[in-house]
């Protein structure tokens, strides 16, 4: 009875070490690095390029650049077309702006393909900066002449910025075109956090035109945003701060390297 027992034992000691010598299960192979340029951006004025770096079979690393020239604010037939009052297009056409964000955000790729393809989940932190010139802002003032009082206008130009931190979540998926050739679909994205700025004028002003300026800039109608205003015989300047929300989406494509 003792015989079988002792040479089962002895087998199993001699296949234990094949197991335990076995070797692992290479990986697939697949693309580690991507360079992206978003096309959608480019309706916007937008020029935004993202690389992305695969940290594991199913993790990625993304930083992305957005920039806009500063210039019209874009789609200007657009707004032209859904604005009913004159008065508030013009308003609008006297604004320049341009901006400029950095969007770092980690990827989670949940396909059974190895690499950057599939649908994915990318939490991402957002810095932006948004510089603002508003041409000829006008505002009327009471003077009194003999006695008499009756209003003046006046116009000055408003430069600034405001700078925003967000945080959020993206929904998207990436294709494989080709041997090289990626598409990368933001399906969409969210973000929310804070943001400050100023946007000032340096003019000599009278204490008719300060209060005049004063009563005209305090009368904005800025959603969201909390403000103050200072206004002296030196100039003007408007305080922003507040809560700031973003949207993201659009269609990439990318390049291995």
């Amino acid at each position: 009875m003792k015989k079988p027992l002792l040479l089962l034992l002895f087998s199993i000691l001699i296949s234990f070490p094949s197991f335990s010598q076995e070797e692992p299960e290479a990986p697939a192979d697949y693309d580690k690095n991507l360079i992206k340029v978003n096309l959608t951006g480019f309706l916007l004025k937008n020029y935004g390029f993202q690389y992305e770096r695969m940290l594991s079979r199913k993790t990625s690393f993304a930083l992305g650049v957005r920039t806009m020239p500063k210039g019209d604010l874009p789609l200007m037939g657009f707004l032209e077309n859904q604005i009913d009052d004159p008065d508030t297009f013009k308003e609008i056409e006297r604004v320049s702006m341009g901006n400029f964000a950095v969007t770092p955000e980690f990827r989670f790729y949940l396909g059974k393909k190895s690499g950057p393809r599939g649908f994915y989940i990318a939490p991402y932190l957002r810095y932006s900066k948004s510089d603002i010139t508003v041409k000829d802002f006008e505002f009327t003032y009471e003077v009194e002449e003999n006695g008499f009082f009756f209003e003046e206008t006046r116009t000055l130009d408003l430069n600034g910025d405001i700078k925003g931190i967000t945080g959020g979540l993206m929904f998207g998926a990436q294709w494989k075109l080709g041997k090289s050739l990626y598409l990368d679909w933001w399906i969409i994205g969210g973000s929310y956090g804070s943001s400050n700025g100023t946007i000032s004028t340096v003019a000599s002003l009278t204490q008719e035109e300060q209060d005049g300026l004063r009563n005209e800039l305090n009368s904005l109608d800025i959603p969201v945003l909390e403000y103050d205003v200072e206004v002296n015989s030196n100039g003007a300047k408007m305080t922003f701060d507040g809560p700031f929300a973003s949207l993201r989406g659009g269609l990439s494509l990318g390049i291995k390297f």
